[in-house]
């Protein structure tokens, strides 16, 4: 069996062939092992993937992973033949997408509150723990964290899935348009993200 893969987290193409000593093509199925750990769904059944005409040719939607090297191994296991061949995984950062926000407007003697959710660039909300900071002017306002399930409440913060919900204490601003600065700090999933937005307090 062949297989090699290089690539950032979501879906893990899996393409093998699967030949018997004489080169014969074989039929059947194969189970997935990521780090000697075989792959399950959510229900707890193992994966498998078929081999038709010796092809393997399928996709594995792959779970919130570190970005670092696996041993992935593909396990073929029939009356007559076992099987298995093991190949390097090199899973990358993920980039974070433009946050969905053009410009925030807020009335003189308002904090401003942003509530948003950020998304990797697959569209998926992100997983695990990413640190953000937002400035205005150049001036650091928040220091907070983004976390799966969690809650970091340490400037009036509520992140939960992937969501930024955050206010800023705004109201003894001037009239004027001000520039903020979102900073998505890199982590072991994602690569750092800076995103400029105007702020308008009228």
């Amino acid at each position: 069996m062949i297989i090699q893969q290089h690539i950032q987290m979501g879906k893990l193409p899996i393409h093998a062939t699967v030949k018997d000593t004489d080169g014969t093509l074989l039929n059947g199925s194969v189970t997935l092992k990521i780090n000697g750990v075989v792959q399950k769904d959510a229900s707890g059944n193992v994966i498998k993937f078929d081999v038709t005409d010796g092809i393997v040719d399928g996709i594995y939607q792959l779970p919130a992973m570190s970005a670092k090297n696996y041993t992935l191994s593909l396990m073929y296991v029939n009356s007559k033949y076992s099987t298995q061949a093991n190949s390097t995984l090199i899973l990358t950062k993920t980039d974070i997408e433009d946050l969905d926000i053009k410009e925030v407007v807020t009335q003189k003697g308002d904090d401003t509150t942003i509530k948003t959710q950020i998304k990797d660039i697959t569209e998926k909300p992100l997983v695990g723990t990413t640190k953000v900071v937002i400035k205005i002017n150049g001036k650091k306002v928040n220091s907070t964290t983004i976390s799966s399930g969690m809650v970091d409440d340490k400037i009036t913060t509520i992140i939960n899935n992937g969501i930024l919900d955050t206010t800023i204490d705004t109201h003894n601003m001037k009239e004027g348009n001000y520039n903020m600065t979102i900073i998505l700090g890199e982590n072991s999933y994602y690569n750092s993200k800076t995103v400029m937005i105007p702020l308008i307090i009228k």
